[in-house]
């Protein structure tokens, strides 16, 4: 389940958070402290608008995150700085206590603090399990890779702050497979390099292309079908081929 665009903002106050950043993404050993092969559960959105409050204290003046009661950041650290219309920014994954799937993402800088996005899931302990980096157009894309029915889910949520907006946005949410993404709006990085071809069966359902033969479709070696020494013949879908109980 995932919580879209509190946007509420507040003045920090307490609680260091700084972390390394390279390359314009944030990753903190690329994992999340979350057990891994929990159900991804599905994904409900609810858009809200935010509004700023800006309350200039001795603490936002130091760069501090205000963390609410039953927050915490998030270890490893998942952070980025993140400079948008507003000004200078940080990126900040928060855990909640009592709730070890639920992960809280803000936006705060300049005695502002943003609620963007809850996520009541787990991410995965893996490489890109849980991430920060630099989309498109300068945005900021977090990443979150789940455990699904089958097989490893990713999601991926771009946050965008318009011109026109004193709050940030989640702007588009993407979901594939744990080695896609959409590298439209996300930016051209793969994470787990280009994904390998799997290659054909070896055998084939083949339709022959000698006009005597024609309709006599066999499951043969696919190299013998598409070039044999005598004939050829073209792979069509096996509900096309014969059967051993067929009617001659």
């Amino acid at each position: 389940m995932v919580i879209v665009g509190c946007g509420k903002a507040e003045s920090p106050a307490t609680g260091s958070a700084s972390g390394s950043v390279a390359n314009g993404s944030a990753v903190a050993s690329g994992s999340a402290p979350v057990p891994a092969g929990s159900g991804s559960g599905s994904a409900k959105a609810d858009v809200g608008s935010g509004f700023a409050v800006a309350a200039g204290s001795a603490a936002a003046a130091k760069g501090s995150l205000e963390l609410k009661p039953g927050e915490r950041l998030h270890e490893p650290l998942i952070e980025m700085p993140w400079i948008p219309v507003a000004g200078r920014m940080k990126v900040t994954l928060l855990a909640l206590d009592g709730t070890p799937d639920t992960a809280r993402l803000v936006v705060w800088g300049a005695g502002l603090r943003h609620d963007v996005l809850t996520i009541k899931k787990p991410c995965l302990a893996s490489q890109h399990g849980t991430e920060l980096f630099t989309g498109t157009k300068n945005t900021v894309v977090f990443r979150c890779e789940s455990q699904g029915k089958d097989r490893v889910l990713a999601d991926e949520w771009l946050i965008h702050w318009p011109d026109t907006k004193d709050f940030p946005t989640v702007y588009r949410h993407w979901r594939g497979g744990q080695k896609q993404r959409d590298r439209k709006w996300a930016g051209a990085r793969l994470f787990y390099g280009p994904q390998k071809k799997e290659p054909p069966t070896k055998e084939c359902c083949c339709a022959w292309q000698d006009e005597d033969l024609m309709g006599t479709f066999d499951i043969v070696s696919r190299d013998y079908c598409k070039g044999s020494s005598d004939m050829h013949g073209i792979c069509v879908a096996e509900s096309k081929c014969a059967r051993p109980d067929d009617d001659p």
